[in-house]
């Protein structure tokens, strides 16, 4: 960079804050002096003696710029200076052991002593440039390469690959399932936004498998953990540089785990005052705060992906096209379906023959019956009701003969993790009132009593 850009903009301040201050580093960036702060807490001596170490040339200079700055003096006489902008030959650069040979015929290399925060500082910091900057990095225009020295040593060399954000639509993962616009008061975004899939769940392992490694936005690579919530990322429209990630905190299952991507301009954002987060400006340039921001961001959301409540009926419809064989599900989530249900694998007939829906029996209909097993499943949408639903089952179990096996498909709290059995994410009490205690009782223990998730089989919403 030129001497120009050096003082101005890299160690100097936005025009339109020139008015109030009027020399030194900028306190009105992106977050800078915050970070500065915060990594040389436990080595401030280097602040003074150090600081931030700045050498770059331009492709047309003979020479380099070599200057070094400490932004926590930068109202003293010098301005922060402590060495002011100087022009080096190659020569008197390399003398002050200065990494020349690396910058070649252009370019800038920066550098300042931190103390890291804590022993895994390194690797987060691979894995959240990687998400920060994973558009530029998928390119292949720029390449990234992290080094760590220990006594002066080099013990480690990574290239850094791009992350890449899970979604839950296939064939690729990695392709958000719709686009759109957003216009607030005058100003229109661009956007595009999709769901991530639940860990252990099959679209999960495919995207894992197609891209071993490369999982964006994964909490702990990030400052903030996104978790199940909705995650807001306001990116350049022109670099794919990311500003910021926003997590919005939601309750409406509806929108758990959506990534919304708006892209901008660097005018068209603000940060929050501890430059945390970005927001959007209006057409007249007045900034609004992170919450109005959010809000647009939302209500553009709700538009692809409204609450829809999922009926019992439909979902035992989808069971029996899926146990007939006119849906498919994933080859081991079927398996494990049939031996659940204890149902002969990929025998459609025999389901056809078998799997009865809506048996009457008096005045009810049983959700589901296979005579020849002598097999009542019950289906409730929901966890089910330790009075209601288990009264119901146990009734249902007398008002035929030979019955040996009951069932009773729910859905687990989606909150939740995903299940890793068929009825792990039940409470403890919820399992033993639907299963254990009924297979001791005197009066039910002859007959088989089971309580399965239909999350662990993705069956809990209509595909």
């Amino acid at each position: 960079m030129t001497q120009d850009i050096l003082e101005k903009d890299f160690f100097g301040i936005p025009e339109k804050a020139l008015a109030s201050v009027k020399h030194g580093v900028s306190v009105h960036g992106m977050g800078e002096k915050l970070a500065y702060a915060k990594l040389t807490k436990g080595c401030k001596e280097y602040r003074s003696t150090d600081g931030i170490t700045i050498v770059t040339k331009t492709k047309e200079a003979d020479k380099y710029l070599f200057a070094q700055f400490n932004m926590f003096d930068y109202d003293n006489k010098s301005y922060g200076y402590i060495k002011e902008t100087k022009e080096l030959t190659k020569t008197e650069a390399l003398d002050l052991k200065l990494p020349v040979e690396r910058i070649g015929e252009c370019g800038t290399y920066s550098r300042y002593i931190i103390s890291p925060p804590d022993k895994d500082f390194y690797n987060k910091v691979q894995h959240y440039i990687s998400n920060i900057f994973m558009s530029y990095l998928s390119t292949n225009k720029m390449t990234m390469n992290i080094k760590l020295f220990q006594g002066g040593m080099n013990v480690d060399d990574t290239n850094l690959e791009p992350k890449i954000i899970p979604y839950d639509t296939g064939p690729k993962y990695c392709v958000p399932a719709f686009k759109g616009q957003v216009d607030y008061e005058g100003k229109k975004f661009s956007y595009d936004i999709g769901r991530r899939p639940m860990n252990k769940s099959s679209e999960f392992e495919e995207f894992q498998n197609l891209y071993p490694g490369q999982q964006a936005l994964v909490g702990e690579h990030l400052t903030e953990s996104i978790a199940k919530n909705m995650a807001l990322l306001i990116i350049d429209r022109d670099t794919g540089y990311i500003y910021g990630i926003n997590k919005i905190s939601v309750t409406e299952k509806n929108l758990h785990r959506l990534v919304m991507r708006v892209y901008v301009t660097l005018d068209d954002i603000e940060t929050d005052t501890v430059k945390a987060r970005c927001f959007f400006k209006k057409a007249t340039g007045k900034a609004v705060d992170v919450a109005e921001t959010h809000k647009v961001v939302l209500a553009a959301a709700r538009g692809h992906y409204n609450r829809v409540e999922v009926k019992e009926d439909e979902l035992r419809e989808q069971l029996i096209r899926v146990l007939h064989g006119d849906i498919q599900i994933y080859p081991g989530q079927y398996t494990d379906l049939c031996k659940a249900l204890d149902i002969p694998v990929g025998d459609y007939d025999w389901a056809k023959e078998n799997v009865i829906p809506n048996k009457p029996v008096l005045h009810k209909k049983l959700d589901i019956f296979i005579e020849d097993r002598g097999h009542i499943i019950e289906l409730k949408k929901t966890t089910p009701s330790g009075d209601e639903d288990f009264n119901q089952i146990v009734c249902y179990s007398s008002l035929l003969p030979n019955i040996k096996r009951v069932t009773t498909l729910a859905v687990s709290n989606e909150s939740g993790k995903f299940p890793g059995s068929i009825n792990e994410m039940f409470t403890k009490d919820t399992i033993a009132k639907f299963t254990s205690d009924l297979n001791k009782h005197e009066t039910t223990k002859h007959i088989s009593w089971n309580l399965v998730d239909l999350r662990y089989f993705e069956l809990h919403k209509i595909k």
